[in-house]
């Protein structure tokens, strides 16, 4: 048996419809079946049916079934494996998260700093890099999510250097002066950025719409989306102190 909670909403883990199944499996199946864009009922309902039958015969997920991405294939065979089902407003906002956590961290430093901020030309290109690199990550987002299930760590160490190179390399090479701007000012733009961001992520309520539920059950009411809306935020804060802690010790 897998004790597991049950959060709601579209990335929820429904382990109580299906306790008896190895969690990892479930979480293959379920990810897989998500990806060829099968809604949150029908995804309930083969739960459902792996579940009664491990339930009854006392064989695995494994065993019974196979590989869960395998099976998932098999249930889903007309879905579009590169199709993610994201939505022109979450786009939007998570570009513009991303872009005011970049402009508050960036204020910040400069605040740290004290005096007018230099705006540099690295400073321009990189938070061009920044939102083009978002705006890869979600046209392939499907392909990327695969690639981090076959081999995590390899992706996540090689994404974490590539992206930091690139989005770094800019404003430590480019330093050439643009303007200057206050870093209060330059703060209110980036907290804006991050307030109308996490409004349109709320808004955009996706989060809530697809909810994985066993057959005959109904949509819960409690809802994920706020803490969704504030994930860019509260990354944002963690990035200003990770900032503001070397200045303790110079």
């Amino acid at each position: 048996m897998n004790d597991t909670k049950n959060p709601n909403g579209f990335f929820a883990d429904p382990g109580s419809i299906a306790p008896s199944v190895d969690k990892h499996w479930r979480d293959d199946f379920i990810l897989e079946l998500r990806l060829r864009d099968v809604d949150g009922p029908t995804i309930g309902d083969a739960l459902m049916t792996v579940e009664t039958h491990v339930s009854e015969s006392g064989e695995s997920a494994q065993d019974a079934f196979g590989d869960p991405r395998a099976y998932a294939r098999e249930l889903a065979p007309e879905g579009d494996p590169s199709r993610w089902p994201v939505t022109p407003l979450f786009v939007v906002a998570n570009l513009l998260g991303l872009l005011g956590l970049f402009v508050t961290a960036r204020a910040f430093g400069g605040w740290l700093d004290g005096g007018p901020l230099r705006i540099t030309v690295g400073d321009v290109v990189s938070a061009g890099v920044l939102l083009g690199l978002m705006g890869l990550i979600t046209a392939c987002f499907a392909q990327l999510v695969r690639a981090i299930m076959d081999h995590v760590w390899l992706v996540l160490v090689a994404s974490f250097f590539l992206f930091g190179a690139l989005v770094a390399l800019p404003t430590l090479l480019l330093t050439q002066p643009l303007f200057t701007v206050s870093p209060i000012l330059l703060g209110l733009i980036g907290v804006t950025l991050l307030s109308i961001s996490s409004v349109l992520t709320y808004r955009d309520g996706r989060h809530d719409q697809d909810e994985i539920v066993a057959p005959g059950e109904s949509k819960k009411n409690t809802s994920t989306a706020v803490l969704t809306a504030l994930m860019l935020p509260f990354a944002t804060v963690i990035t200003l102190v990770i900032t503001w802690i070397p200045t303790l010790f110079a």
